[in-house]
């Protein structure tokens, strides 16, 4: 899920989840 997969970005990113969570969506074609 989008929430799911952005919790576990911002664990391990942190901030850059916003980011780094778009940009591997729209790579692998997620929403």
């Amino acid at each position: 899920g989008s929430s799911g997969y952005k919790a576990w970005y911002r664990y391990k990113t942190g901030e850059d989840v916003v980011i780094l969570s778009i940009k591997h969506q729209r790579e692998i074609g997620f929403k």
